[in-house]
């Protein structure tokens, strides 16, 4: 049935060989994008049967591991790091929000330092906070309304061991649309727009 196979193509979209395989046709070793590769991918995903919110669910991977595979091959320079799947907390809320990368701007191990940003991949054409899931509009909310305070960023181990310095860890969030950005792919043009339901 169309159920089973929705399932069944999800499965296989999902396979990390063909993520992998995706990335590499979107990816060029010197972090070039691929809008036309992109472009195809986008078109095949959305001509199957699987239901909407599969196909979206699968191309916003796509589309994150797509720009993190960019940030490896040098497409960000100045930035010390880049890391997957942030967690940052919100005071007073039990609920974690993961957000698709946390951009570390600066390390200064001997203050105990880091200055970062975040960025979300998103594929639909709305405006940015509708694209957000609960707690990620919660945090965009608190970056663009200057509360950083309410926000603690969970550091990963191997971020912690650089802080060598004396003193307590301090995290700077950037702030506003310094702080957080929602990253979308240009949309197909309008003649290779497929039909969806």
């Amino acid at each position: 049935d169309g159920e089973a196979s929705g399932a069944l193509m999800s499965t296989y979209f999902r396979d990390p060989v063909i993520v992998a395989g995706v990335v590499r046709n979107v990816v060029g070793k010197n972090a070039d994008y691929n809008g036309a590769a992109w472009n195809a991918i986008q078109n095949a995903i959305r001509a199957t049967d699987m239901p909407v919110g599969i196909k979206n669910n699968i191309l916003g991977e796509y589309w994150e591991q797509v720009n993190l595979q960019m940030f490896r091959n040098g497409a960000r320079p100045d930035l010390e790091d880049v890391v997957p799947q942030m967690k940052v907390a919100i005071s007073g809320q039990v609920k974690t929000a993961r957000l698709d990368a946390g951009l570390i701007h600066r390390i200064d191990p001997i203050n105990n330092r880091v200055e970062i940003s975040f960025e979300e991949y998103k594929v639909g054409q709305q405006e940015d906070r509708a694209l957000l899931r609960h707690a990620q509009r919660e945090v965009y909310d608190r970056i663009m309304n200057g509360r950083l305070d309410e926000l603690h960023v969970v550091l990963p181990d191997h971020i912690l061991r650089r802080l060598t310095g004396p003193g307590p860890i301090q995290i700077v969030i950037r702030p506003g649309q310094q702080g957080i950005r929602v990253v979308k792919p240009a949309p197909v043009p309008a003649s290779d727009e497929p039909n969806t339901p």
